[in-house]
């Protein structure tokens, strides 16, 4: 399982990114780094969300063949066969799912961060007309307030800091995750096959 602080941090980072686009329309016109974020975003997701989505088929699956095991409308030479799944994830999809990351968490991380440095100048104007409440503007609101107008800085290396110290690990428990779904099944040696 994720590390709640980790998970919260990555939430919050995606949550202001997108705020602040939403609040900064200029950036999304002409920009290399807002593609590019997206794409890492959309396809570790789609990947992630492809595997669970096959991980609880096989739970359900594994469940209906164990309530019909138990109500004797299967016939099993075991009954501790009963709980074993009813079909394995295809490798591809367990691989695509631990391996993508490599890739797509720096493009990702590299896209938000773009997003952030560009974004100071939007964010440090003084608006000409009331904004909305919105989350994108109450996050410039307290911008302009922190840096009293003296630059962007201070604000910029605060989100840097962010990134610097919460990206070493999550990507670490991500390799973590990778080193152990990946790793091949260990072989039964003699002595528990005899028993």
């Amino acid at each position: 399982p994720s590390s709640p602080a980790l998970t919260l941090l990555q939430m919050v980072s995606r949550i202001g990114v997108v705020a602040i686009l939403n609040e900064c329309p200029e950036l999304k016109q002409d920009n290399f780094w807002v593609p590019m974020m997206l794409f890492a975003w959309c396809n570790a997701e789609i990947c992630r969300y492809t595997f669970y989505s096959c991980s609880l088929l096989r739970d359900i699956a594994t469940s209906c063949q164990g309530m019909a095991v138990a109500l004797k409308l299967v016939k099993v030479k075991s009954v501790e066969l009963a709980d074993e799944p009813v079909f394995n994830i295809p490798y591809l999809l367990v691989w695509l799912r631990y391996s993508l990351f490599i890739v797509l968490y720096p493009m990702g991380v590299s896209g938000e961060m773009n997003c952030w440095r560009m974004a100071m100048n939007c964010m440090l104007q003084t608006p000409s007309v009331e904004q909305p409440v919105t989350f994108g503007a109450y996050m410039m609101q307290t911008c302009r307030m922190l840096t009293g107008g003296r630059g962007y800085w201070p604000v910029l290396g605060t989100f840097y800091l962010f990134y610097v110290f919460g990206l070493p690990p999550l990507y670490l428990t991500l390799l973590g995750a990778r080193k152990k779904q990946l790793a091949p099944a260990p072989k039964n040696d003699k002595a528990q096959k005899d028993r």
